[in-house]
Order: C-alpha cells, then structure tokens, then sequence
C-alpha cells in the first residue's frame, strides 16, 4: 500500500461547506398524539447503518411516491452532548444506492410525521416497524442553542431521551430492541 494512504485523514466537520450544524432534542411519548395537524407530512424511512462505520444509507418515500436517497454522516460536536451533531449528506442516485445497499449493514424502518407545533417548532414523529414496533420517538430541531435549552415540550412529548444513547438510531439499528 501506498505510504501515504496508510494516513487518515481528517474532514473538517465543522466547516459548512461539508457538514451542517443539526440542533436537536429527543423525546419518548407513550403513545401517538390524538390528532395531528391537517399540514402533517408522512413519509416512509429505511435506514441502513454499514456495519463497522459512522455512515448511514437512507431512502425515503413520500406519500406522492417520490424517493430521496443520501449517504450521510452525522458526528456529535461533543461526545458527552448529544444535541448538537454535524450532519453531512451526499445525495445518491439509483444506482448508487443499489450499489451502497450492497455493503453489510443493520437497517432500522419508520414511518416519520413532519409536524409544525403551535409554538413554532418543527417536530418529526418517528414511529417504527419491525423490531422496533411500539417505539415512538419526537424529535424537535433548533436553529439555535437559545430555542434548543429554552423550549417547554408539551406534556405528550413524554420523557426527554435526548442523552441516552440507545434511542438513536445507530444504536438502534444495532441492537434491534426497544430500551426500556
């Protein structure tokens, strides 16, 4: 092997032009909400974590039959602090994706409700399918550390999971249980 391919080589997560600053918040509810908003999107996600990496290969389908599909990379800023993470996503064709989906992985499959809360906020609803079946998780995104640390969630939200590990998504497609 080449010399200077033994070398790893460090992406700058932090620059914008490669990753995006994602500001999030987890929380457990019990269940679905009784109603949703009519503006609520539902859209059909399959995750599939390569084995051995920090990538992560998805499709989703929404309710008009369109697929996007991207290879991403999601990278905690502080690895004691889950809420905030660079996000890096390449957008993939058909083939591309055929070829990726190739590689072993474990996969994760949920259905996501895009929802826009009174206050403002959006949330996705994730409910899972398979293994997971049961398991509901609310995710909120920020665009800011303010709104991050001084939103209220509303008392459906149920228990913040925003720091346990084992409600996200590579832990989950790992270990294909729900934590209790």
């Amino acid at each position: 092997m080449h010399p200077t391919l033994e070398k790893t080589v460090q992406i700058p997560l932090n620059d914008s032009d490669y990753a995006r600053l994602e500001r999030e918040r987890r929380w457990r509810p019990r269940e679905m909400p009784d109603s949703l908003p009519a503006s609520t999107r539902r859209v059909h996600i399959e995750d599939r974590y390569i084995t051995d990496t920090r990538l992560r290969l998805r499709r989703i389908t929404g309710g008009d039959g369109l697929t996007e599909l991207k290879f991403g990379l999601k990278e905690l800023v502080n690895p004691d602090d889950a809420s905030h993470a660079w996000m890096t996503n390449l957008y993939v064709t058909t083939s591309e994706y055929e070829l990726l989906r190739n590689l072993p992985a474990r996969q994760i499959v949920k259905n996501r409700y895009r929802v826009r809360l009174e206050e403002g906020l959006r949330v996705a609803i994730d409910v899972f399918e398979g293994p997971l079946t049961g398991l509901i998780i609310v995710e909120g995104e920020f665009d800011s550390d303010a709104s991050l640390s001084g939103f209220k969630a509303p008392a459906w939200f149920g228990k913040e999971v925003t720091g346990d590990r084992r409600y996200t998504g590579g832990w989950l497609a790992e270990h294909q249980t729900i934590p209790e």
